[in-house]
């Protein structure tokens, strides 16, 4: 598990390296003595906070989802942190336009460093947040990059009272806690709750949610103080593992084998799930555009197994945990051996945990991390199985039987849904008598 233990460091190196218009009145905002922002009606009880989301400065039409026509507001959100110091950063609503389209349920995501907002453009996307009524949003909150969400907003931006430094600190994100204040999502997410400007309508639930660095915000806001009595679920993913906290809400973490941590401590409220041979980063359409190569390596062809479907199900599960009391799957991680390794099968892939068809069938071995050149936080595969060999399936109708069988069951489990269902079982028959595996070998189909 030392190895394990150490991807995060890892992935903090690799990340390291890859990193060599409004007007005055709309812009300014109310003070109270000496420039201080005032307290804000916004403040809930108990908050250590205070901020003023200002009205929207652009309004954009970003296209209709299922029926569902959805604007981007983006504008400052303003106030002074529990230390009194001040922040000035830009915010961003997706909302519908006709907000009685809405289902009542808010996201809040911190942008990443260097992927900015994940879940909406990439993990989730935009047809299946806004084609289901969501509304999502984000704030800045450090001057690291993408974690501001717009470097030239309009006016000046502000974290701990300070502008971007100049001349910046080196790419690594610890150099960066000074210009980095987290409170800031927290305070947006209760100015959110009182619905300003009648942007996002009547919500009755808030998430928050985020991947890897922004999966890390998430984490970090839910241990503080201030992260008390803040959101009805939090789903921190591909991350750290963390025991739990009574009191904050439903917790779902989600991770691959790459980030796994063994975890002993229980709770109700929480839930635990790990992706079994999957890496930190999975090839995707969108993972293509971000990772082109040369450095970071180009990340096509790297793997099959994207633990993305399985995500969007149980953020599924999460959502009816919270509205209608339903029970997500149980926690489901990855088994251990006597000594706290993970335990593996003879061709070397991880027991226990969520998995995919391929790897349940066995059609090949696959390895959650490599280190390709430096870059630790892709996956990969060898040892791959074809057809008749021997051990493996001896026709392609037995083996087409089985990955409908473990895809069903994944169903059956809440760990994948109905529509991912089909487009993973058409990958499986793109051309006979081909596995999954050896149809993404041959570039027939991107995870």
């Amino acid at each position: 598990m030392k190895t394990l233990a150490k991807l995060s460091l890892m992935a903090l190196a690799a990340l390291s390296l890859m990193l060599a218009a409004c007007s005055k009145d709309q812009m300014s905002s109310p003070t109270g003595p000496e420039g201080t922002p005032p307290k804000s009606s916004l403040q809930k009880a108990g908050a250590t906070t205070m901020g003023i989301l200002e009205p929207p400065t652009s309004v954009t039409d970003v296209g209709m989802f299922k029926g569902i026509r959805y604007n981007k507001y983006k504008g400052r959100f303003a106030g002074q942190n529990s230390q009194g110091l001040a922040y000035s950063v830009p915010y961003e609503i997706t909302a519908p336009a006709n907000l009685a389209q809405g289902i009542g349920r808010l996201i809040v995501e911190p942008p990443h460093f260097s992927s900015g907002l994940l879940a909406r453009e990439g993990f989730l996307g935009p047809e299946f947040l806004f084609g289901h009524g969501f509304v999502h949003t984000s704030v800045g909150y450090s001057h690291f990059r993408r974690r501001i969400l717009d470097p030239n907003p309009g006016f000046e931006v502000l974290v701990n009272g300070q502008p971007a430094p100049s001349p910046p600190p080196p790419p690594a994100p610890p150099l960066w806690e000074p210009y980095t204040d987290r409170e800031i999502i927290a305070d947006f997410a209760r100015a959110l709750r009182q619905n300003p400007y009648g942007l996002v309508g009547s919500i009755q639930k808030v998430y928050s949610m985020g991947f890897s660095d922004s999966g890390e915000a998430v984490r970090r806001i839910l241990e503080a103080e201030y992260g008390q009595d803040l959101f009805d679920l939090w789903f921190p993913g591909t991350t750290a593992s963390f025991n739990p906290i009574e009191g904050r809400g439903r917790v779902i973490i989600f991770n691959s084998e790459a980030d796994f941590q063994p975890v002993n401590a229980v709770s109700p409220s929480y839930r635990r799930y790990v992706t079994a041979g999957c890496p930190h980063i999975p090839d995707t359409e969108i993972t293509r555009q971000q990772f082109p190569g040369p450095f970071p390596p180009p990340i096509a062809g790297t793997t099959p197994l994207n633990w993305n479907p399985f995500m969007r199900a149980l953020f599924v599960a999460g959502d009816a945990w919270v509205t209608r009391g339903q029970e997500p799957p149980p926690s489901t991680v990855l088994a251990l051996t006597p000594s706290g390794e993970i335990a593996r099968d003879e061709k070397g892939n991880a027991l226990g945990g969520i998995r995919h068809p391929a790897l349940e069938l066995g059609e090949a071995h696959f390895i959650a991390s490599q280190n390709i050149n430096g870059w630790p936080l892709f996956g990969g595969y060898d040892q791959v199985s074809a057809i008749g060999d021997e051990g493996f399936f001896a026709d392609f109708n037995a083996y087409k039987a089985a990955f409908d069988n473990a895809a069903k069951a994944l169903v059956d489990a809440g760990f994948l849904l109905k529509d991912d269902e089909k487009d993973l079982t058409k990958n499986a028959k793109l051309m006979r008598p081909y596995t999954i595996t050896q149809n993404y070998q041959a570039g027939r189909f991107v995870p």
